[in-house]
């Protein structure tokens, strides 16, 4: 009877343990993942350009005072027309 008291214990020891051991160490870091971060060194210069040329577009259009900054008064424009 002791016998099989504890091959059930162990049993449900093992059990218990079961879901510890299916997790892991937990989540992985996003470079391990093969998420964003490891995608950013080839995209980071094409978006950075965009970025420039948006940022061109919308002082050449709403810059009026050619300052070459948008003040309060022309962000606040530039938001209202580009509300759609």
């Amino acid at each position: 009877m002791r016998t099989i008291s504890l091959i059930a214990l162990g049993g449900m020891l093992t059990l218990l343990s079961l879901p510890a051991a299916a997790q892991g160490r937990g989540p992985q870091p996003r470079a391990e993942r093969g998420g964003p971060a490891q995608e950013r060194p080839t995209q980071r210069p094409q978006a950075r350009a965009e970025l420039d040329q948006l940022r061109a577009r919308l002082l050449e259009r709403f810059d009026t005072d050619g300052d070459g900054r948008l003040s309060d008064a022309e962000r606040a424009e530039a938001r209202r027309k580009m509300k759609v």
